[in-house]
């Protein structure tokens, strides 16, 4: 299912760039042939089909890994407690499992609601900004909803970062409060590991969490991942752009529009609907 996950993005580019869409279509296809000559169906035509299939599945050894900052990630290692079991998987029953994975699909929709949403209300806007907020949350999106989320895939959400970063210099929408401020500072101080571990180590008591939670087999790097200091920063991030996505929207565009239309075929019906009432 995670592999499937890019498809979120071919999903903005449908609604906000065609021209975007029909490449991320070709690449996608040029990759299926490469994968069926160089290395048979399995890689091939076989490929999509057999992922597929495979979301269907009861078992997914990627949810319970101990290193998961996808919405998933936080409801199972809640549901478990934060503890380990056999190596580096959570220590969980099959029922609180099942009931983890109703909840991340639960939790999972609005996301993806708001996601479609957004995306479908801007598709007429041709402002850049608006199109890298919406890019943004689209890369987002497809981080939290995914099965699995380690730390090396927050490299997707450098587009993000950039985005903000350069609405912040731009001071807009407007002059950035200090709690959006200081959240973008702590979400690139948490998923990029700014604070060395050592630092970490030595402010947490690190040895006794590991005992306390059954984690003497993770080092302080994997301990780190374990207890979703990445996870939080890309909740932070999230949130960021969706007060970015919010404090930018123009209001009420779509009425504008339809005035502007009405305008066109009748002026003096426009007039009245510009009029204030008396």
């Amino acid at each position: 299912m995670t592999k499937l996950l890019p498809f979120v993005v071919l999903a903005f580019f449908a609604l906000r760039d065609r021209r975007a869409f029909v490449v991320g279509v070709i690449g996608v296809a040029a990759l299926v042939v490469v994968g069926q000559v160089l290395y048979g169906p399995l890689m091939g035509l076989e490929y999509l089909p057999n992922i597929l299939v495979s979301t269907t599945q009861l078992t997914d050894w990627t949810a319970p890994w101990y290193e998961n900052d996808a919405i998933r990630g936080f409801v199972y290692k809640i549901a478990a407690g934060f503890r380990l079991g056999n190596a580096y998987f959570l220590d969980m029953s099959q029922e609180s499992e099942r009931a983890a994975r109703l909840i991340s699909y639960v939790l999972s929709v609005p996301v993806i609601a708001y996601f479609a949403f957004v995306a479908w209300r801007g598709r007429a806007s041709a402002d850049p900004r608006r199109r890298a907020i919406e890019f943004s949350i689209a890369i987002l999106v497809m981080l939290l909803v995914s099965p699995s989320t380690p730390h090396e895939f927050m490299l997707l959400a450098l587009p993000a970062y950039a985005t903000a970063i350069r609405l912040f210099q731009s001071g807009i929408p407007r002059p950035w409060p200090r709690l959006a401020t200081g959240s973008l500072a702590l979400s690139i101080a948490l998923v990029a590991t700014v604070v060395p571990l050592s630092v970490v180590t030595s402010v947490l008591p690190i040895a006794w969490l590991r005992d306390l939670v059954g984690a003497g087999l993770l080092d302080p790097g994997e301990f780190y991942r374990f207890l979703l200091f990445p996870g939080v920063g890309l909740l932070l991030l999230c949130g960021l752009m969706v007060w970015l996505e919010l404090t930018t929207r123009e209001p009420r565009a779509w009425l504008r529009t339809a005035t502007a239309a009405r305008a066109r075929i009748d002026p003096g019906a426009a007039s009245a609907q510009r009029s204030p009432a008396t």
